[in-house]
């Protein structure tokens, strides 16, 4: 095909998705204007007013393809098309060349387009396990990152993640926990690996990460109960020897509540969070008191000890929210809490009690049975 042939069919092509553009609503002049501007966030707003997000991706694909003379603009296509989602699958395939650019900041950003774009990107599955060994830190990054948006179809990643959670630097191990648990089920066996990281991780991050992503696989995680036992009696207020980080106890008290029944033998150390002594100056972080009292509403009455003790953390309740949690603790377990009754009906009736709490009371006495 000659030079001039292939110029009329470039330029057959696009006044036809200029045209397409033009009739469907798209703007694309002022397209143009915002996309060299680099503002991103004028540019979806404006496709949205137009109902013409489908028109801005076919905007944005061209340049995709188009940018390895320019990379600049084509990593202003790339944070557009991130932000846009699962709404911009039709670039998924011009995405996949980004993979191997040779500018590691396009390798990063194209890999968490994929996993912005979510299961839909589940064909770059295998080249995002390639980028996942790349050289450089931030491609690699990306990669975990892309294979946990994807979710569960991103399972044939599982050994590779698994790996990542013994890797040198922290960043590869936090994202390879988080990329496991949201692949859900599909990497339950990752759990034993993800207890050791939760258990020995010397860093804060990846510890977190392990356990909210224990708590993705519920029960099957139950191998995780001791550990997260004994982070929880571990109070401190910051990581020392003896303590542990107050966000990794709140993770792991959610984590205890996601497994449900089988993590009873955690009761104790969720109840224990639930009460202050302000006179000997022991005052519990309120996030992990926030997350203690719903978990215990997830796992119900497992043990005799449970509903006397929601009761009597109505009573020294202090901080935003906790009021709400430990009433919609009791409320979960239904007839069951029938002896908590008394308690909440007296918070619904105090009028020194914000709305919100005295409210949380009555919904927690109408399942129960009790107003």
């Amino acid at each position: 095909m000659s030079a001039w042939i292939r110029w009329g069919v470039l330029s057959c092509t696009g006044l036809l998705l200029w045209s397409n553009l033009a009739l469907a609503g798209g703007d694309v002049k002022k397209w143009e204007r915002l996309f060299e501007s680099g503002d991103v966030d004028a540019l979806l707003e404006d496709a949205r007013e137009d109902e013409a997000v489908a028109e801005l991706v076919a905007f944005l694909v061209p340049r995709l393809k188009a940018g390895e003379s320019d990379n600049q603009a084509w990593l202003v296509a790339l944070d557009a098309v991130a932000a846009l989602g699962p709404e911009a699958k039709e670039a998924i395939g011009a995405l996949g060349a980004g993979l191997t650019n040779e500018d590691p900041e396009v390798r990063q950003k194209s890999a968490q387009a994929l996993g912005r774009i979510g299961p839909a990107a589940r064909s770059k599955v295998p080249d995002l396990i390639k980028l996942a060994k790349d050289e450089v830190l931030e491609p690699r990054m990306g990669a975990l990152e892309a294979l946990g948006g994807i979710g569960p179809d991103a399972a044939a990643a599982v050994p590779l993640l698994v790996e990542g959670l013994s890797d040198e630097t922290l960043e590869i191990r936090y994202r390879a926990a988080e990329a496991l648990g949201l692949i859900g089920q599909e990497a339950a066996k990752a759990v034993p690996a993800l207890v050791k990281v939760l258990k020995k991780d010397e860093e804060i991050g990846p510890r977190w990460a392990a356990a909210v992503a224990l708590g993705r696989f519920g029960p099957a995680a139950k191998e995780a109960v001791p550990v997260c036992i004994k982070k929880l009696e571990a109070t401190a207020v910051s990581m020392t020897e003896q303590g542990e980080d107050n966000g990794v106890r709140a993770a792991c008290a959610t984590t205890l509540g996601l497994i449900g029944p089988e993590a009873k033998a955690a009761v104790p150390a969720l109840l224990k969070t639930l009460h202050n002594d302000p006179m000997s100056g022991t005052m519990e972080d309120l996030d992990v008191q926030r997350n203690s009292a719903e978990a215990l509403g997830r796992m119900g009455a497992v043990t005799a000890d449970v509903v006397p003790g929601l009761v009597k953390a109505l009573e020294n309740a202090y901080g935003v929210g906790f009021y709400e949690k430990v009433c919609g603790a009791l409320g979960a377990m239904g007839a069951a809490a029938k002896d908590a009754v008394a308690a909440l009906t007296t918070l619904a009736d105090n009028g020194e009690m914000d709305e919100a709490t005295r409210n949380a009371a009555r919904e927690a006495l109408k399942k129960i049975g009790g107003g």
